[in-house]
């Protein structure tokens, strides 16, 4: 019925261009669209776009309308929300379903400022598809106007929220040319999932699988998420092959697609052929781990093939000998996984995962592990200047029970990455001391200790406060230990290492503060902005 009735706009005459004349824009003359911002950015058919493009034109606006220090990564908010909530914005529908046609067919100043004031507000995650499905069924729809003042919202809105409405606008009325406009919108995240839907109307099945899967591959973050989610449903063997192999990596969570990505590869069926590479092995290694760690999507209690794969997984790795320190690590989680019996397998072993099945594969797991060119593997490795290869062979050293803080110190103290959380575990209180001293040697405790506010501290240039905020989450095992620390934590504008210096603070416990502590703590209650860090600086203020 749906498709019927996009049939039948697209069959009437095209939009015409010069529509667009008539639409006076509500904004400031010296604000700039978002198309024309990104599309400026030149990139190939193998390119995402630079990161310079994630800096949108209405950064600025969208973030004072939050009120909130915290940031959302391009695309996170309607990812997030449109994963984990449902909202009914059944009156902001009928709003706006209102104000859009009223706009099309009588494009005034002051329609058009009204439409727009509504669209820029962002709400487009909560609106549009019910908006969709009213226009749908309204009868004598102005095709050619509400056309082009999508074109135009698309093409030319300087906030995203008009922006996303006028894609989704396109994807009921948009002819096959405007392929490549959605396409460079939907190369930024903050619109992918607009794009790919609004693509998902306009293109034919082959078509929108060729068009998804080029976007998919410059993209990394929560359009891949969006994508790849469709993507799951596809026959092609070569998109297939890549979602095993490249598929299921983002930015976000490897769980979010693990399961697509098994099912949708076909997973099991990969593991039968005779054409394993490492690509393979890596990619199917990590798709099992993201399923048996579970989280926010599917996990291994969802997928019907999980006693069969995995199995021949650690099978397969084993006949192929690999020196791949991924695949290591992956056999190690299958290992804990098997291993654990605090699991409830009841549910587990009506889809397969027997008691004879765990036992087997635990002993096929220990055996891969205690292959004896494991070690040197891992030592070579250590010495690597790819900061993603040195964090797989340290997790593969521990794994092995090698000792990895000297290196993981070494790689902090050339700056190479941050190190901290791991260097504090360890209860031998030398190295404990030896990682304070560096952390005074890399850092200015003056800069950290400006004075109590409600900063999250989190993201590039906050370095220092994530360096004392993981050496503070672990000093209160070391009485007296790092007392500078403490107090610069108690001074720090973000919240975290002020509630990371209270707690070192009660696990020192109050026989072992140094002296003038109290004076430094009430000091810390007056000032403090925050409610909860107030609370908990009365108590350990209170402890005796």
């Amino acid at each position: 019925m749906i498709q019927e009735w996009i049939q039948k706009l697209l069959a009437r005459k095209p939009a015409s261009s010069s529509l667009a004349d008539v639409f006076v824009k509500p904004w400031a003359a010296d604000r700039v669209s978002i198309f024309s911002f990104l599309a400026a950015f030149p990139t190939s058919s193998q390119e995402g776009l630079p990161e310079a493009a994630y800096e949108l034109p209405d950064d600025d606006i969208v973030n004072s309308r939050s009120g909130s220090k915290l940031r959302w990564a391009a695309g996170a908010l309607d990812g997030a929300f449109g994963h984990h909530t449902s909202d009914s914005a059944s009156a902001d529908v009928v709003a706006i379903h209102d104000v859009l046609l009223s706009a099309a067919r009588s494009p005034t100043a002051d329609n058009l400022k009204t439409l727009y004031d509504m669209l820029a507000a962002d709400n487009a995650l909560r609106t549009v598809d019910p908006l969709l499905q009213n226009i749908r069924g309204t009868a004598n729809v102005p095709v050619d106007r509400l056309r082009a003042l999508a074109r135009w919202l698309a093409t030319e809105s300087p906030d995203r929220g008009a922006v996303k409405f006028g894609i989704a606008l396109l994807g009921l009325f948009a002819p096959a040319e405007d392929t490549d406009l959605l396409v460079t919108l939907g190369l930024h995240e903050e619109f992918t999932l607009y794009s790919v839907v609004a693509l998902g109307s306009t293109l034919s099945a082959d078509e929108v699988e060729t068009a998804w899967w080029q976007i998919a591959q410059r993209v990394h973050g929560w359009g891949r998420i969006h994508i790849v989610e469709r993507l799951a449903n596809t026959q092609r063997a070569d998109i297939r092959s890549w979602l095993l192999r490249e598929g299921y990596k983002n930015s976000v969570m490897y769980e979010y697609l693990a399961y697509s990505c098994a099912t949708g590869g076909n997973l099991l069926g990969a593991l039968e052929s005779e054409n394993i590479d490492d690509a393979l092995l890596t990619g199917a290694g990590e798709i099992i781990e993201a399923l048996i760690n579970g989280g926010p999507a599917e996990d291994i209690s969802y997928y019907d093939d999980g006693y069969k794969a995995v199995p021949l997984y650690v099978r397969t790795a084993a006949k192929a000998e690999t020196g791949n320190l991924k695949v290591l690590v992956a056999i190690s989680r299958i290992l804990d996984f098997v291993d654990n019996e605090d699991t409830e397998w009841a549910p587990l072993e009506s889809m397969g995962w027997s008691a004879d099945v765990r036992t087997q594969l635990a002993t096929a797991c220990r055996a891969f592990l205690a292959a004896k060119y494991w070690p040197k593997a891992v030592e070579d490795a250590w010495s690597t200047n790819d900061d993603q290869i040195f964090w797989t062979a340290a997790r593969a050293g521990e794994i092995l029970g090698l000792d990895v803080w000297e290196k993981r110190f070494e790689r902090q103290n050339a700056k190479l990455s941050e190190q901290w959380y791991y260097l504090m575990r360890t209860d031998d209180p030398a190295r404990i001391q030896a990682v304070i001293d560096l952390l005074l040697t890399q850092f200015d405790l003056a800069t950290i200790a400006t004075g109590p506010a409600e900063e999250m501290g989190l993201g590039p240039g906050n370095e220092k406060y994530s360096a004392i905020g993981a050496v503070l989450q672990d000093i209160g095992r070391f009485p007296g230990t790092g007392w500078p620390l403490v107090q610069a934590g108690l001074r720090s504008p973000v919240i975290r290492n002020r509630n990371m210096a209270i707690r070192a603070l009660k696990g020192w416990g109050v026989a072992n503060w140094p002296d003038g502590t109290r004076q430094i703590l009430q000091r810390a209650f007056d000032d403090e902005p925050y409610p909860d860090t107030k609370e908990a600086l009365a108590e350990v203020l209170a402890l005796k």
